[in-house]
């Protein structure tokens, strides 16, 4: 968003790790069709990009977001261009992963929020990466020809 928009991201106070819960907020872009209201997604990240900059440019549409994480889907209005800033391409096991290389590397890292279930990884988001996806390349990408 920067490249294209000028819109900076900012250093979180510690990493943005875990499975959350998003709000769609524009139930007519197709990026979203299918996605259950309160859908989960995985995030693993260190910076974050605040609400109010995507508002204030006209071209951008806040599609979706978390309580927690914040900003997830963001589209511009043309449809041409999609940002997310989480990870629905994980697959069950990546945060699992991802927390167990650092702590062996000796990095300052909480276990991922909401994923762990009995200390086994939960694939809660599994059904609406499939949907999201689908979405993209029968929505986006396909008409794109």
């Amino acid at each position: 968003m920067f490249y294209h928009y000028g819109i900076c991201k900012h250093l979180l106070p510690n990493k943005m790790f875990g499975v959350f819960e998003h709000k769609i907020l524009d139930d007519n872009s197709p990026i979203v069709n299918g996605l259950s209201q309160n859908f989960k997604a995985p995030h693993s990240r260190h910076t974050g990009i605040n609400e109010t900059d995507i508002l204030e440019k006209h071209e951008l549409n806040l599609v979706s977001k978390s309580d927690e994480a914040g900003v997830f889907i963001v589209e511009n209005t043309s449809k041409t261009q999609i940002f997310i800033t989480g990870h629905l391409e994980y697959d069950m096991y990546t945060l699992d992963n991802e927390y167990k290389r650092d702590l062996l590397a000796g990095l300052p890292i909480e276990k991922p929020k909401n994923y762990y279930k009995n200390d086994i990884p939960d694939f809660s988001w599994k059904d609406n990466a499939i949907k999201f996806y689908s979405n993209w390349i029968n929505e986006y990408v396909s008409k794109k020809k």
